[in-house]
């Protein structure tokens, strides 16, 4: 396995890598810090094409935040889930009978039954809970096994997850403690691109851990994601 620089971008906030096929590039995001209210978090896009997107408050208000689908059949976003905090990672299982949903404060990857026909979900069950001492839960993506991996913020890692058993797989040190998004890269979707924070850390935490912020590339052998949905409304 091999862990390496992709870019040093140096943000503030990283998050949202999202591999495009066509143009064979990673795209991200730096999240602004002087956003007023409420603003966007994660979002993913289902295999029928509709937008799923994360709501929450600037400061992190627990209960002020929503999940929203957008669709070309509705003509509003239509809320899915409220009472949310930080509504965070999203995917959905191989054969897309499951979503598979993190809000970062319930340490939960909770799963839902979902109906690909018209987009709605219904609770199953808390499938994976993150031990404090690993962090928090933030983004995350899933392998051709079906297997997630998730971004641990302040655990200075990415862990592999099974969602059928909960049980930990593997679990890959970064040299950064604020590790907030992954998606699988490249033509054979076997590198794993990870985004960091450098937000919120003292100058003495900044000098020790210089590369936060940057976006990094885990080469681990036998691990290929799966390739990503074009958006229906585009």
């Amino acid at each position: 396995m091999i862990v390496s620089t992709l870019f040093k971008a140096g943000n503030t906030l990283g998050e949202s890598p999202f591999w495009h096929d066509r143009r064979r590039s990673v795209f991200w995001v730096d999240i602004e810090k002087d956003i007023e209210n409420r603003r966007c978090n994660d979002g993913a896009i289902d295999n029928k094409g509709r937008i799923w997107v994360g709501v929450m408050d600037v400061q992190c208000t627990a209960g002020l935040g929503s999940l929203y689908r957008l669709d070309s059949v509705s003509d509003r976003p239509v809320k899915m889930l409220e009472g949310l905090t930080i509504p965070n990672g999203l995917v959905w299982s191989r054969n897309g009978d499951r979503m598979y949903f993190i809000d970062t404060v319930s340490r939960c990857v909770k799963s839902f039954l979902f109906n690909l026909a018209n987009g709605s979900i219904e609770f199953e069950k808390d499938a994976i809970t993150i031990p404090a001492s690993l962090g928090m839960p933030d983004g995350m993506t899933i392998d051709e096994e079906g297997m997630l991996w998730i971004a641990l913020y302040g655990g200075f890692s990415v862990g592999r997850w099974n969602p059928i058993n909960g049980k930990l797989v593997d679990l890959i040190k970064l040299p950064v403690p604020k590790i907030t998004n992954c998606c699988f890269a490249g033509d054979n979707l076997d590198q794993l691109v990870v985004t960091s924070a450098k937000e919120n850390l003292s100058p003495e935490e900044l000098a020790k851990y210089p590369e936060s912020g940057n976006l990094f590339v885990i080469q681990h052998p036998g691990a290929k994601g799966v390739r990503p949905y074009a958006p229906a409304l585009l």
